[in-house]
């Protein structure tokens, strides 16, 4: 079902509603004040909106609006809201009731960010109509959701920064997530950084490209295995200080493109992933294999044949 009200991050859309009771009749809100009221469950507070909401003219109608501010709407996500009626004797009513209304905040292309498969290709792979925008938000959350679950198998595969303490007292480091170097890929791992610590000092380390570059303090990545080596004077090779956590790397790692194979088992995934989320019969026994399946995100063993080739060892954090 689509939410009651939708708008995108940094929208300033007006939601408008009317107001009834049990029996579907308008409320009078006559001499009445109302506030909307917005909170997501995973948040600890409701939203603080910027604005005030307004009851329509004529009153009798319980006809309510509001005016979303761009600060209202930074988050994108779900949230479940409410209208606070306050009657002009000072008694306080909220509105559905029962149950709460659906407010759907979707995010900005301009700040969301990348995923391993886009909403489009999925939609062209299921053979869903594109016009057909109900299930957009699921889609996307489990394109998602099965990220971290892919990266698990494949190693980074959407470039981002790390940052990691490592033990000295050895001529290199091992950094513990560079991308995978198997056949398709096109891995990116760029050391942004790195320090060592002799005591309570810090000695940041110059990041050179080859050994002919070395300083007294520097280092050397090898973009193949993930290695950082010390360097000293005249391109020689130095063990980092023998303690314990005291050299810091800051790092980029992913992939330049997402891999064929990576991208065709996202497909397949979100393809069996939503089917175990529709309806399997009526019943008792139906709805509780149906919510056994959605406590899993199953990887089909034909998403597993996919992305063998682009696996690598399990991380070790």
């Amino acid at each position: 079902m689509p939410a009651d009200f939708s708008t995108h991050q940094g929208g300033t859309d007006t939601f408008i509603t009317g107001l009834v009771d049990a029996s579907n009749t308008p409320i009078d809100l006559t001499g009445a004040t109302v506030a909307l009221l917005l909170r997501s469950l995973t948040s600890l507070a409701p939203v603080q909106l910027a604005n005030m909401a307004e009851v329509m003219t004529p009153a009798t109608l319980g006809g309510v609006q509001y005016t979303f501010a761009a600060s209202d709407t930074v988050t994108a996500g779900n949230y479940m809201a409410n209208w606070v009626v306050t009657y002009a004797g000072g008694q306080v009513a909220t509105y559905p009731n029962p149950g709460y209304m659906w407010v759907e905040i979707e995010p900005s292309l301009t700040g969301e960010p990348q995923q391993l498969v886009s909403l489009p290709d999925i939609k062209e792979y299921l053979g869903l109509d594109p016009a057909q925008r109900n299930r957009d938000h699921e889609l996307l959350t489990m394109i998602e959701g099965m990220r971290p679950q892919i990266e698990d198998i494949t190693g980074p595969i959407i470039p981002i920064k790390r940052q990691e303490w490592h033990d000295g007292g050895q001529t290199f480091i091992e950094l513990d997530r560079p991308p995978n170097t198997g056949m398709g890929t096109t891995p990116v791992l760029t050391l942004l950084g790195c320090s060592e610590w002799r005591g309570p000092i810090e000695y940041p380390l110059l990041v050179i490209q080859d050994p002919a570059h070395g300083s007294i303090y520097s280092c050397m990545l090898d973009p193949y295995d993930g290695t950082v080596t010390r360097h000293t004077a005249g391109g020689a090779v130095t063990p980092f200080p023998p303690q314990e956590q005291c050299v810091r790397a800051t790092y980029q790692s992913g992939q330049a493109v997402v891999p064929a194979n990576v991208r065709q088992a996202c497909l397949e995934i979100v393809r069996v992933n939503l089917r175990t989320t529709e309806s399997l019969g009526k019943g008792m026994q139906a709805e509780m294999e149906q919510l056994d399946q959605r406590r899993v995100f199953t990887i089909p063993p034909g998403a597993e044949r996919m992305l063998k080739p682009t696996s690598r060892a399990p991380s070790i954090i």
